[in-house]
C-alpha cells in the first residue's frame, strides 16, 4: 500500500466543490448532490459516536441506511453499490489524483472488494432509513408490496383491511423476532381513520389467524400505558418468511402453545 493510500479518506465536498468550479458535474446530479451529503454524513456520524459513545457501526453501515431512505423497497444491494461507483469514478474523473485507483478507498477508506462485500450484506440487514419509524417503514412496505388475501376473506372484510394486515406482517418483519406495536392512534393517523375502526382491523386480524395477542395493553395513568403486545404470522405469506429474522415464526408459534 502507498503512503498516499495511509491516509485519511478525502472529504467528498470538495470534490463536489472543484467539479461544480470546472462545470464537469454529471448529468444524474441528484444522485450526485445527495451521494456527497450522505457520504460526509456517515463520516461524521461515526466521527461523533467516536467522541460520545455508542456501539460502533462502519462508515459504510450509516451509508446504507442513508441510501435506503432514497431508494424504493425491492432495490438490491448489487445495483445500489454499482450506482454509487459510478458516481465516485464521476467524482474521480472530475477531480483527478494519482495513486488512488480505488475510488472506495479514496473516499470511505475501504477498498472496494471489503465495500461491495459490506454494502450487500448490510443491505439486507438494514430495515429502515434513519429519522423513520418501524410503524412508518412497515406502511411504506405494505403500500408497494401489498399482500394478497384470499378472495373469500376480502369479501368479508373492509377495503382497507388487506393494507393493514400488510403493516402488521411487514412490521412484524422491520422488527424481526420481537412482539410488534400496532397502538390504535399512530395507526388510526396513518390510515385516516378513527381509533375504533383500527381495533376493528386488529380484532379482525386476529380471529382470521394473522395476529396473535402476547401481551395485553395496560393502561396506566397519565397516558404512560403500555400498547398490546402481537405477534404476525410470517408464515402465512411467503415473501414475509423469506425476510423475516431468525425465530420470527417461532414467537408466533410460541404464542400460540402458550
Amino acid at each position: 500500500m502507498s503512503q498516499e493510500e495511509e491516509q485519511p479518506p478525502e472529504c467528498p465536498r470538495e470534490a463536489y466543490r472543484r467539479a461544480r468550479e470546472a462545470s464537469q458535474l454529471p448529468l444524474h446530479l441528484d444522485l450526485w448532490d445527495f451521494l456527497v451529503g450522505a457520504v460526509e454524513e456517515a463520516r461524521r456520524f461515526n466521527a461523533l459516536r467516536k467522541i460520545y459513545g455508542g456501539p460502533w457501526q462502519s462508515t459504510l453501515w450509516q451509508l446504507v441506511r442513508l441510501l435506503k431512505g432514497r431508494y424504493p423497497d425491492g432495490a438490491t444491494g448489487a445495483a445500489v453499490f454499482r450506482e454509487v461507483e459510478a458516481v465516485m469514478l464521476k467524482w474521480a474523473e472530475a477531480w483527478p489524483r494519482e495513486g488512488w485507483p480505488d475510488v472506495w478507498r479514496r473516499w470511505l477508506g475501504v477498498g472496494r472488494a471489503d465495500a461491495q462485500a459490506e454494502v450487500l450484506s448490510a443491505w439486507d440487514k438494514v430495515r429502515y432509513a434513519p429519522g423513520e419509524s418501524p410503524l412508518e417503514a412497515a406502511f411504506t412496505l405494505a403500500a408497494h408490496r401489498p399482500l394478497e388475501l384470499p378472495a373469500e376473506l376480502r369479501e368479508s372484510r373492509p377495503d382497507s383491511y388487506p393494507l393493514f394486515v400488510g403493516l402488521a406482517g411487514w412490521l412484524q418483519v422491520v422488527v424481526g423476532a420481537r412482539p410488534i406495536l400496532l397502538p390504535l392512534a399512530a395507526v388510526a393517523g396513518l390510515f385516516h381513520v378513527h381509533a375504533s375502526t383500527v381495533s376493528y382491523y386488529r380484532r379482525c386480524a386476529v380471529d382470521d389467524g394473522y395476529l396473535r395477542e402476547l401481551r395485553k395493553h395496560e393502561h396506566r395513568p397519565g397516558g404512560k400505558g403500555k400498547a398490546t403486545e402481537l405477534a404476525f404470522d410470517v408464515s402465512r405469506f411467503p415473501v414475509l418468511l423469506a425476510k423475516a429474522a431468525q425465530g420470527t415464526r417461532e414467537l408466533f408459534e410460541g404464542a400460540g402453545r402458550g
